[in-house]
Parts: structure tokens; C-alpha cells; sequence
């Protein structure tokens, strides 16, 4: 009985153990991997006197607004290496228009690795209820922690490397089961591309080339960092009057519309669109967005499924939006959790590197979860938006001077964010300045 009794208690031991010795082996193998990475990396190993920072965050770090080299960053190395009489700088620009505080933690270590930071400066937020990185959003993760206190236990077992190759083969037959599900609409919905006949008149190729004018015309005013919106509608329209049967025009106009905000002229071209090509793809990517953002969730998840039955290759990327719908837009409370949880990540991994980590606030808009969390953290905090304030107190302040038609800064406003990042920075380091020196 005893012996019996042993047997049976010898299975589940031995395999506990198997799965601790894999586990082990997995996790210093990622060590290692990681080290190999950050000895072959493309920037090079840390140099003496010089200080490396990488700013990351969305489009005020990208410098959406201004021209070519005048973002905060690339204005904020020249500042610190005309002032510092002691160090070089080096100032690293890894902002990504429209990204959350989830790209940011998904990009962090990527980015720690590529550039080997000594200072990390941080500008995010005002993206979290925005749906441009919807897929890859850690919303449902954070609603549920929210919701069940206990889910430590189970974020613990998913930090194991062997639960995370089990998710992973889980999620991978979850697509499997998705487009079995969306098999039938997509057969359905490729019978129907195949024997469509789309008729196009004829055009002659002066008209056609003009056509294609106005749409590179367009996009090179929509690429101008100075937010050349308007001019960008105008060269649309023009393309649109030329070939009102391509449905290229109207998907270029929806992007300008987008741009502007305007969701309500984007949905309506993007139906002359459909009407144009009811297969094309990219009409039901920017489809199902704009429903989102108008709080039409039903909509949005019938355009999302139309858009994965006509490229069901993208089907992994919105896995999480297909098994748990839309989180809704309004709730700004989980949205916050979610900066905050991220920011705690990103941080945490920052500082547990040596790395010291600075953040920022915007220049236009108040945003207090930002400084409540520096004072909780003790973080040095750079407050962009009481100097914005304090200017635009002043009399001859003008908005113009400072900010772009799309609320992004010009050349000037962020030359005041880097200005204010440069003084921080400075003195965080206790360096001395040419003024300094000067003043002897």
C-alpha cells in the first residue's frame, strides 16, 4: 500500500520538477540572450563623459507641428551641449506619433537595449482612449486586475516563460478557430471579388497623371510636420473631380478628414469609397475605427470582421478586440489605470537598470495623473503645461507662435519644452555651465 501510494505521489513530483528544471533552463537562456544582445548592439557600449538620452513617448516627442530637426529632443541636445562645460550629450528621438503607454512598454526594451540610455525622459498619455494602437492594448488585462484583486496569482503564472509558450500555442489555435469561424463569410465574400466587374471609363493618361499629381500633392502636404491639413483636402478634392470613379481619392480625403477629426465627412466619403469598391480592404480598416470613435461598437465589430475576411493574415493582430469587442471609449478611469500600470512597468524596468528616468506633462493640456505620479514616485517632473500658462498669461503672447493648427507645438513651443527639459536634466546632474563658469 505504502509502496503504491509513493508510485503515485512519485508522478506528479517528477513532473513539477521537469517543468522547474525547463522553466530554469528558459529563463537563463533569456539572460543570456539578453546579454549577448546588449554586447552586439548597433550603438555601442557606454563611453566615458558622454551621456546618452533617449526620449520616448507619441507625436509631441516626434515633433508632429514643427519643422525638420526642431523637436523637443533634437533642440534639447543642442541646448544641453552648448551649456554643459563638462559633458557631451547625446539625445536619442524614439517618439511614434499616436503611440500609448502600451507601445511604449511593448518598445521598451528593444529600445533600452538599441540605445543604452543614462537618462530616460518621458512624455505619454493623451493617446490612451484613442483606438490607433487598439490591438496591441493591455485595456482588458488592466479592466480585469481591476475587477479581481486575485489576479496577482495569475499574473505571476503568466510570467513564467513555460505559461507563456502555453498562451502562446492557446492564442495561436484561437486564430485557428477565428478564421474557421470567418471561413464562411470570406469564401462567401472572395466568390463575390472574383466575378465583380468593376467598371472604370477610359481616361487619358494626361488626365491620369494629374490625377496622381494631386494625390502625391496631398500626401506631401498631410507629411509636412507644420500640419498642412487644408491644403491636403483641396489637392483630394481636385483628385476626386478627375476620377470620382477611384475610390483612391476618396480613402486619401478620409485620412485628411481624419487629421482634422472631422469623423463624421471621413465616415461619409468612405461610403462614396464602398460604394466605389465594396472589396477593397483598406475601406473597412478605416471603417471599423471610425465607428469605434463614434461609440458605434456594433458597426465597428461588423467592419472589423469584413476587413479580417478580406486579409485574415491580420487576424492575430486583433485577437483580443474579436474575443472580448470594444472596450468602450469613455472609460477614462481603466484608461488611467492603464498609464499608470504601464508607467509603473516602464519606470520600474528604467530605474532597476540604473537608468534615472524623468517625466513630462504637456504643453496644451492638463493632464494631473502625470505629476501625481512623479510626487508618488519621487520622479524628477518637468511641468510644460504651469510654463505654457505662465506665457500665455503674458500680453503679447501669441497662440500661433507656439502651436500648430492640430494643437501639436511649432519650432517655438518646443523649443520652450526642451528649454525646460534642459534645466531639469542639468540640474539633476549637478553640472556645471558655461553661465556658471562665467560668472566666477
Amino acid at each position: 500500500m505504502k509502496l503504491a501510494l509513493r508510485n503515485a505521489l512519485l508522478i506528479p513530483i517528477s513532473l513539477v520538477v521537469a517543468l522547474a528544471v525547463v522553466e530554469l533552463a528558459l529563463f537563463f537562456s533569456g539572460k543570456l540572450y539578453h546579454a549577448y544582445r546588449l554586447e552586439n548592439d548597433t550603438q555601442g557600449p557606454k563611453h566615458k563623459g558622454v551621456i546618452k538620452i533617449l526620449c520616448i513617448g507619441d507625436s509631441f516627442t516626434f515633433g508632429s507641428g514643427a519643422e525638420k530637426g526642431y523637436s523637443y529632443p533634437e533642440q534639447m541636445e543642442a541646448l544641453l551641449n552648448n551649456r554643459s562645460t563638462e559633458k557631451k550629450f547625446i539625445v536619442f528621438n524614439a517618439g511614434v506619433c499616436g503611440a500609448t503607454s502600451s507601445l511604449l512598454l511593448e518598445n521598451l526594451d528593444r529600445n533600452l537595449q538599441r540605445y543604452k540610455p543614462d537618462i530616460l525622459v518621458i512624455l505619454i498619455g493623451c493617446n490612451e482612449t484613442i483606438d490607433m494602437f487598439l490591438p496591441r492594448t493591455n485595456y482588458f488585462e488592466i479592466k480585469k486586475h481591476k475587477m479581481h484583486r486575485a489576479a496577482l496569482l495569475e499574473g505571476f503564472f503568466l510570467s513564467l516563460k513555460l505559461a507563456k509558450l502555453a498562451k502562446m500555442g492557446i492564442d495561436g489555435l484561437a486564430v485557428k478557430v477565428w478564421k474557421y469561424r470567418l471561413a464562411a463569410q470570406c469564401q462567401k465574400l472572395s466568390r463575390k471579388k472574383q466575378t465583380a466587374q468593376i467598371q472604370t471609363p477610359e481616361i487619358n493618361q494626361d488626365r491620369k497623371e494629374e490625377f496622381y499629381r494631386h494625390l502625391q500633392n496631398g500626401a506631401h502636404y498631410l507629411n509636412q510636420r507644420n500640419s498642412f491639413v487644408s491644403l491636403a483636402v483641396q489637392e483630394y478634392v481636385k483628385a476626386i473631380e478627375i476620377m470620382p470613379y477611384s475610390e483612391n481619392g476618396y480613402l486619401a480625403l478620409v485620412e485628411a478628414y481624419l487629421h482634422m477629426n472631422n469623423l463624421d465627412a471621413a465616415l461619409a466619403e468612405l461610403k462614396e469609397a464602398e460604394k466605389i469598391n465594396p472589396y477593397n480592404k483598406e475601406v473597412f480598416a478605416s471603417l471599423w475605427r471610425i465607428y469605434y470613435r463614434m461609440g458605434k461598437t456594433k458597426l465597428a465589430r461588423d467592419a472589423l470582421e469584413k476587413y479580417l475576411c478580406l486579409s485574415p493574415v491580420d487576424i492575430g493582430k486583433y485577437l483580443l478586440l474579436l474575443k472580448n469587442g470594444f472596450p468602450p471609449i469613455n472609460d477614462k478611469e481603466t484608461f488611467e489605470s492603464m498609464l499608470w500600470h504601464n508607467l509603473e512597468k516602464i519606470t520600474g524596468t528604467a530605474m532597476h537598470g540604473g537608468i534615472k528616468v524623468i517625466l513630462m506633462n504637456y504643453p496644451g493640456t492638463n493632464w494631473p495623473i502625470l505629476q501625481e505620479f512623479a510626487v508618488k514616485h519621487n520622479i524628477p517632473f518637468v511641468n510644460n503645461r504651469l510654463v505654457f500658462k505662465k506665457l500665455q498669461a503674458q500680453e503679447n503672447y501669441a497662440e500661433g507662435d507656439y502651436f500648430a493648427e492640430d494643437g501639436h507645438c511649432k519650432n517655438k513651443g518646443y523649443a520652450i519644452m526642451a528649454e525646460n527639459a534642459c534645466s531639469l536634466i542639468l540640474q539633476q546632474l549637478n553640472l556645471k555651465t558655461y553661465r556658471e563658469v562665467a560668472n566666477k
